[in-house]
């Protein structure tokens, strides 16, 4: 019989658009060639409803509990608590699918995973913790700027609650660098610790490419970046304004933001169009679109200067084939990949404007140990053994 997962997020994925609903969805694909397995994903939209394991939230109503949209993680368990009729209903869709292991994606759905478990709505099931980043560091970066002390240390010490007590009672842990494996492990010593970095699914069909090149052929210099509305990709974007990137001459280099990062950069700082002459905001747009785009570049820039986990940008641009410029730190889980073909990384954002403005780049790079390590179905081939492996030694040792 084929055991069953039950795979536990803070977002849908079927149609992944940014770092951590790539790495979900890659883990789910991998999963699936052994086990059957189901996505309990939460999003937020007009009313309250559910369809099979896909939960919809009442936006308004949501935010009215949780009170800011940067809590819309966590405070999902909130909101659940004050809709019993809506959180009976989830309750009753995990039930009925019986898991036999429960795979949560970062950790804020904890707090209805763990009530399950002490309720026995789930039985004795085999917890893996999927994490993505040192999630307090990550938010105390991002809380700072938002909330007022009180109100700061309550949310980080609810961050931290919940982090430690996922870490703390899964079975089994995945992290994606090194100094995540650390901090897991100094919360939890006694459990086992995967390494599975971040990775990409590469550049693939780039059908738009021609068009891409005829917006490009005004500038000298391309860059595409690709990021969600998300404090460090906002705030790496500013700092590229904050070095002077607009007070190079029109014509000589347009930066290409794809995803939220474009929308949430002008929100964040009140900026208009006209304020950004050397950025092109292009917002969300297909995949297809997005690699086409990045083919036809000088090549990707990852200005990315703070946050936690690893960057899937970072796999997405040393995979493309094409230039990368990038801070050092945009390389952190990559430390083994900085000195591949065409990759220039800098200490300031000063620096990194000086790079985008005067490295000598090629049309494309080859980069075979890249393809080998960071292609995400060679980085995931032995997930759905090592979870059989664990799942069969539960089994044994509770029988």
């Amino acid at each position: 019989m084929i055991a069953k997962i039950l795979q536990v997020t803070t977002y849908p994925i079927d149609h992944p658009d940014h770092g951590g609903k790539l790495r979900s969805f890659h883990i789910r694909k991998s999963l699936r060639e052994r086990f059957r397995v189901e996505t309990l994903s939460f999003s937020l939209g007009h009313d309250d409803s559910i369809s099979e394991f896909s939960v919809t939230l009442d936006h308004d109503s949501c935010m009215r509990v949780i009170k800011n949209g940067y809590l819309a993680d966590w405070g999902i368990n909130d909101y659940l608590k004050n809709r019993p009729e809506l959180k009976a209903q989830v309750v009753s869709a995990v039930e009925a699918f019986s898991p036999d292991i429960v795979l949560i994606e970062q950790p804020f759905m904890w707090p209805l995973i763990e009530e399950m478990l002490r309720n026995r709505t789930i039985g004795d099931v085999l917890v893996i913790y999927s994490s993505h980043n040192n999630e307090y560091a990550l938010k105390k970066d991002v809380y700072a700027s938002i909330f007022k002390e009180a109100e700061l240390a309550l949310n980080l010490a609810r961050v931290e609650e919940i982090e430690r007590g996922i870490a703390q009672r899964a079975d089994l842990t995945l992290a994606v660098t090194e100094s995540d494996v650390e901090y897991l492990r100094s919360m939890a010593p006694a459990t086992d610790v995967l390494l599975y970095r971040n990775g990409h699914q590469g550049i693939g069909d780039v059908p738009t490419k021609s068009c891409w090149q005829q917006k490009f052929k005004d500038y000298e210099r391309n860059w595409v970046f690709v990021g969600s509305w998300h404090p460090p990709n906002i705030d790496g974007l500013h700092a590229l304004i904050a070095a002077g990137i607009n007070e190079l001459p029109s014509g000589r280099l347009k930066v290409w933001v794809f995803g939220n990062a474009g929308p949430g950069l002008m929100a964040t700082y009140g900026l208009k169009e006209s304020e950004l002459p050397n950025f092109n905001i292009q917002g969300l747009a297909e995949t297809s679109d997005i690699n086409s785009a990045i083919a036809a570049a000088t090549g990707v820039v990852l200005p990315v200067w703070g946050g936690g986990g690893s960057n899937l940008k970072t796999a997405q641009a040393l995979l493309s084939g094409k230039a990368v410029v990038g801070s050092k730190y945009s390389f952190r889980g990559f430390e083994n990949y900085m000195d591949e073909p065409g990759t220039f990384l800098f200490n300031s954002p000063a620096d990194l404007v000086s790079g985008m403005n005067s490295v000598e780049v090629a049309d494309s790079y080859n980069r075979p140990s890249v393809e080998k390590d960071l292609m995400w179905e060679n980085l995931l081939s032995d997930l759905p053994v090592k979870i059989e492996q664990y799942f069969l030694k539960k089994s044994l040792r509770d029988n």
